[in-house]
Protein backbone atom coordinates (compact mmCIF):
# COMPACT_ATOMS: atom_id res chain seq x y z
CA UNK A 1 0.00 0.00 0.00
CA UNK A 2 2.82 2.45 0.88
CA UNK A 3 4.66 1.59 -2.31
CA UNK A 4 1.60 2.52 -4.38
CA UNK A 5 1.34 5.88 -2.59
CA UNK A 6 5.02 6.57 -3.26
CA UNK A 7 4.66 5.71 -6.95
CA UNK A 8 1.53 7.86 -7.19
CA UNK A 9 3.32 10.81 -5.52
CA UNK A 10 6.22 10.45 -7.96
CA UNK A 11 3.83 10.43 -10.91
CA UNK A 12 2.04 13.55 -9.64
CA UNK A 13 5.36 15.39 -9.24
CA UNK A 14 7.11 14.13 -12.36
CA UNK A 15 7.56 17.65 -13.72
CA UNK A 16 9.26 18.76 -10.52
CA UNK A 17 11.70 15.86 -10.76
CA UNK A 18 12.22 16.64 -14.43
CA UNK A 19 12.90 20.31 -13.63
CA UNK A 20 15.39 19.29 -10.92
CA UNK A 21 17.24 16.94 -13.27
CA UNK A 22 17.22 19.34 -16.21
CA UNK A 23 18.54 22.22 -14.13
CA UNK A 24 21.25 20.07 -12.56
CA UNK A 25 22.20 18.76 -16.02
CA UNK A 26 22.45 22.29 -17.43
CA UNK A 27 24.62 23.39 -14.50
CA UNK A 28 26.94 20.40 -15.04
CA UNK A 29 27.20 21.27 -18.74
CA UNK A 30 27.99 24.91 -17.88
CA UNK A 31 30.63 23.80 -15.37
CA UNK A 32 32.13 21.51 -18.00
CA UNK A 33 32.11 24.09 -20.81
CA UNK A 34 33.76 26.76 -18.65
CA UNK A 35 36.28 24.35 -17.03
CA UNK A 36 34.86 25.00 -13.58
CA UNK A 37 35.81 22.71 -10.70
CA UNK A 38 35.46 19.64 -10.76
CA UNK A 39 36.01 19.62 -14.56
CA UNK A 40 38.85 22.14 -14.67
CA UNK A 41 40.94 24.58 -12.71
CA UNK A 42 38.53 27.52 -12.61
CA UNK A 43 36.28 28.17 -9.66
CA UNK A 44 32.93 29.85 -9.17
CA UNK A 45 34.46 31.98 -6.43
CA UNK A 46 34.36 35.52 -7.79
CA UNK A 47 33.85 38.86 -6.05
CA UNK A 48 31.50 38.33 -3.08
CA UNK A 49 31.80 34.55 -3.26
CA UNK A 50 35.57 34.83 -2.95
CA UNK A 51 35.82 37.66 -0.42
CA UNK A 52 32.72 37.06 1.68
CA UNK A 53 31.03 33.68 1.31
CA UNK A 54 34.18 31.59 0.98
CA UNK A 55 35.74 32.84 4.23
CA UNK A 56 32.38 32.67 6.02
CA UNK A 57 31.86 29.05 4.99
CA UNK A 58 35.45 28.24 5.96
CA UNK A 59 34.89 29.83 9.37
CA UNK A 60 31.61 27.95 9.79
CA UNK A 61 33.38 24.69 8.97
CA UNK A 62 36.08 25.44 11.54
CA UNK A 63 33.51 26.38 14.17
CA UNK A 64 31.46 23.23 13.67
CA UNK A 65 34.42 20.83 13.52
CA UNK A 66 36.17 22.42 16.51
CA UNK A 67 32.99 22.78 18.56
CA UNK A 68 33.20 26.56 18.83
CA UNK A 69 30.28 28.92 19.39
CA UNK A 70 28.11 30.05 16.49
CA UNK A 71 27.08 33.18 18.40
CA UNK A 72 30.15 35.46 18.39
CA UNK A 73 33.32 35.70 16.32
CA UNK A 74 36.63 37.34 17.19
CA UNK A 75 38.06 36.95 13.66
CA UNK A 76 37.00 40.37 12.36
CA UNK A 77 38.15 43.58 14.05
CA UNK A 78 37.28 43.59 17.74
CA UNK A 79 34.71 40.87 17.18
CA UNK A 80 31.25 40.67 15.71
CA UNK A 81 28.01 38.78 15.83
CA UNK A 82 28.49 35.49 13.97
CA UNK A 83 24.89 34.39 14.47
CA UNK A 84 23.73 37.18 12.15
CA UNK A 85 26.15 36.02 9.44
CA UNK A 86 25.02 32.44 9.95
CA UNK A 87 21.35 33.36 9.70
CA UNK A 88 21.77 35.61 6.69
CA UNK A 89 24.43 33.85 4.60
CA UNK A 90 25.18 30.33 5.80
CA UNK A 91 21.98 28.66 7.02
CA UNK A 92 21.14 26.50 4.03
CA UNK A 93 20.42 22.78 3.80
CA UNK A 94 23.00 22.60 1.01
CA UNK A 95 25.73 23.60 3.48
CA UNK A 96 26.03 19.89 4.27
CA UNK A 97 28.34 19.66 1.23
CA UNK A 98 30.75 22.00 3.02
CA UNK A 99 30.82 19.64 5.99
CA UNK A 100 31.21 16.56 3.80
CA UNK A 101 33.99 17.90 1.57
CA UNK A 102 35.98 19.74 4.23
CA UNK A 103 38.01 22.90 4.49
CA UNK A 104 40.46 21.99 1.72
CA UNK A 105 37.70 21.45 -0.84
CA UNK A 106 35.68 24.59 -0.15
CA UNK A 107 35.51 25.69 -3.86
CA UNK A 108 34.14 22.26 -4.81
CA UNK A 109 31.62 22.39 -1.96
CA UNK A 110 30.43 25.85 -2.98
CA UNK A 111 30.12 24.71 -6.62
CA UNK A 112 27.96 21.79 -5.48
CA UNK A 113 25.89 24.07 -3.27
CA UNK A 114 25.18 26.40 -6.21
CA UNK A 115 24.31 23.47 -8.47
CA UNK A 116 21.87 21.99 -5.96
CA UNK A 117 20.35 25.36 -5.07
CA UNK A 118 19.60 25.98 -8.75
CA UNK A 119 18.16 22.48 -9.15
CA UNK A 120 15.99 22.76 -6.04
CA UNK A 121 14.82 26.25 -7.07
CA UNK A 122 13.64 24.99 -10.45
CA UNK A 123 12.00 21.91 -8.90
CA UNK A 124 10.07 23.91 -6.34
CA UNK A 125 9.12 26.55 -8.92
CA UNK A 126 7.72 23.78 -11.11
CA UNK A 127 5.87 22.30 -8.16
CA UNK A 128 4.23 25.60 -7.23
CA UNK A 129 3.28 26.36 -10.82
Amino acid sequence: MKKNKLIEACKRNKFSFLAFGASAFVMVIVYYCFNVIPFGDYTVLRMDLYHQYGPLFAELYDRITQGESLVYSWTSGLGSNFLGNFSNYLASPTAIFMLLLGHKNMPEAISLMILFKAAFASAFFSYYL
